[in-house]
This record gives C-alpha cells, sequence and structure tokens, in this order.
C-alpha cells in the first residue's frame, strides 16, 4: 500500500501473477469510499483483467506522491 504524508492510503500495489505479465502495478485505494471496512480479510479490486491492458506499469523510483 502506498500511504499520504498525513497516513492516508493512497493505492494498492500488486504483482500480476505471471501469466500475466507479472508486472507490479499500483491502483488508487477507493475502499473506504466503496464500502470497503479494515475488519474485511481481503480487498477487492474494482478492475478485471481488461483494464491492465490500459495500466502502466508501478515503478517505485518515479513515486513522488502520485495521488496527491
Amino acid at each position: 500500500m502506498l500511504f499520504s504524508e498525513d497516513g492516508k492510503v493512497q493505492a494498492v500495489v500488486i504483482e500480476a501473477d505471471s501469466a500475466y505479465g507479472g508486472e507490479t502495478y499500483a491502483y488508487p485505494f477507493h475502499g473506504f469510499d466503496a464500502g470497503w471496512d479494515p475488519g474485511y480479510s481481503a480487498y477487492t479490486l474494482p478492475y478485471d483483467e481488461a483494464d491492465l491492458d490500459n495500466v502502466s506499469a508501478f515503478d517505485y523510483d518515479e513515486y513522488d506522491g502520485l495521488w496527491d
């Protein structure tokens, strides 16, 4: 997960299965606004396989508060 300087969750970072290229991706976190609760055992991303075609791989070295 990526956090803002004030401790808010900004994004969820995932590594795709090798069958999907194995790249790392960061998706904006919409969990609290979408009804997610910290007591849940999982966070389901609101994206499907086709959405990966439109997302660039995440580079930690390039991250600079992208979602501030």
